[in-house]
This record gives structure tokens, sequence and C-alpha cells, in this order.
């Protein structure tokens, strides 16, 4: 997909995050900028398995400490009446140590959110 910045979002974003939304089995899926920093890309999947606080865990361990991604995130919950709920969630991932033109790409979140028609309903 084209875009006015000169950055292009990959048609496998897309894709990702509709398989997310629709699938249902996977926890998370990760976006990062190509290495000629020109296109978000798809980074990986991680498919839903044994517990769902174990697994966030396991996300937030994984974070990288120098470098921005995108995360869409099925976050899994109880309501207050014990069903489990189900929401999705976008997260940019921009921490102070990332390159300064890496960190104002990844800064086009509405960008991303209009590429992949977000919309967590």
């Amino acid at each position: 997909m084209g875009s006015r910045s000169g950055i292009e979002i990959d048609d496998t974003c897309v894709t990702a995050f509709n398989k997310l939304k629709l699938a249902k089995n996977i926890r998370y899926t990760s976006f990062k900028m190509s290495n000629d920093l020109k296109k978000i890309i798809v980074e990986k999947e991680v498919h839903k398995a044994g517990d769902n606080e174990d697994q966030y865990k396991e996300f937030v361990a994984q974070l990288p400490q120098n470098e921005a991604r995108y995360f869409i995130y099925d976050f899994e919950f109880r309501n207050p009446d014990g069903d489990i709920r189900n929401k999705v969630a976008l997260i940019l991932w921009c921490p102070d140590a990332c390159l300064t033109k890496t960190n104002a790409l990844h800064n086009q979140q509405r960008r991303f959110e209009e590429e992949t028609r977000w919309n967590p309903s």
C-alpha cells in the first residue's frame, strides 16, 4: 500500500491483522520496519498457548530495548460476571533508546491504523 509519507505498509500486515481478529488462535502479531526503513512488515505471529498471564509476561519480557515495534495483541480477561472476554489492542512500542529516525517513522501510528482498517470492535 502506498502512502503520502513514502513508507509503505505491506499487504501482509492487513492479512495478519484480519487473521488475528478472525481466527481467535493468535495471541499477538508483531510488526517492524523493514531494514531499508521503507515499509512496515510482519515480524512474527505468536499463537495462544498455555496460561494467558504467563504468555503476557513472556510478551513483555521479549520487547526490544532499542527497536520500535507495532503489536496487535488479543487480550483475554474475565469481566465482573466471570465471563471470558477478549479485546484486541494496537500497541506502539517505541523505547527511548530507538534511533531518532526510526522513532519518527514509527510514530505514524494513525496511518498504520488507517491502512489496517483498525477497528477493535
